[in-house]
């Protein structure tokens, strides 16, 4: 028996990003859906779903080296965020959603896909402390001596945020979280990019922090334009210490030790 022909009489209708596909075949003006279970023995033994669900939902996956990032590939996903793109990308915790923050229109998406109030704060990723000042409007003497041994690491430090930080991710009480992660991924998307992206951690239904890209949920995968994949990531979030007040207060004891208490 011949196979089927996927370029041609054939039409996709895909539900979300598993299996679940049906082709419509056109029979004389009149389109019968075949269920999976029918054209599945006539398809090529060397057809591989997960490409082609991937290429109908223009959804990419790179496999980046986390210690030495192919440029080409860092290159490719800051396209993405430069075209407004939502990424998935490793940090030195847990995977986090980005964005460039200089899309307004993308930096909703992500406050839909996670289905949050926009009143929650969200963090950003920035290549080196050399760049605080741009988006931070103070930082104490006690704080930048702790950045400087933390960073690169698994912290998000809270700040007063300067003008230069878009007003969808400031809290009301004005204030920015910022990551230098330990990450050569994240921090070569910085760089390049040139700009601060987005950096929020990901959900599973259950409400257990997605460590595989693997574990993503169907309907949070469908909004997502391009995965960069390393494996398995850490369980533990990072620490988050709130410098805004003038003091030191832990709001989360995640992967990063309290080093400076």
């Amino acid at each position: 028996m011949p196979y089927l022909d996927l370029n041609s009489h054939f039409y996709i209708l895909l539900r979300g990003l598993d299996l679940s596909i049906c082709f419509i075949h056109r029979v004389q003006d009149f389109p019968v859906a075949v269920g999976a279970q029918d054209f599945e023995p006539l398809l090529p033994k060397t057809f591989d779903f997960t490409t082609f669900i991937q290429k109908c939902c223009n959804m990419e996956i790179l496999q980046i080296h986390e210690v030495n990032p192919q440029k080409r590939l860092i290159e490719k996903a800051c396209e993405t965020l430069q075209a407004g793109g939502v990424i998935l990308y490793p940090t030195d915790t847990v995977y986090a959603l980005g964005c460039d923050i200089r899309k307004k229109n993308t930096i909703e998406k992500i406050y839909r896909i996670k289905k949050i109030d926009k009143k929650k704060p969200l963090s950003i990723i920035l290549p080196d402390i050399s760049k605080m000042s741009d988006y931070v409007k103070f930082v104490s003497n006690d704080a930048f001596r702790i950045m400087k041994k933390a960073f690169p690491g698994p912290y998000t430090f809270i700040f007063k945020a300067s003008k230069l930080v878009p007003e969808l991710l400031i809290t009301n009480q004005k204030t920015i979280g910022v990551r230098i992660p330990d990450n050569k991924i994240a921090l070569e998307l910085v760089k390049t990019l040139d700009s601060p992206i987005l950096s929020t951690s990901v959900n599973t239904r259950e409400g257990d922090y997605v460590i595989d890209p693997d574990n993503l949920d169907k309907e949070l995968k469908n909004q997502i334009d391009l995965i960069i994949d390393v494996g398995v990531k850490a369980s533990n979030p990072s620490t988050v210490v709130d410098f805004s007040g003038g003091g030191i207060e832990i709001i989360r004891k995640g992967k990063g030790d309290l080093f400076f208490l």
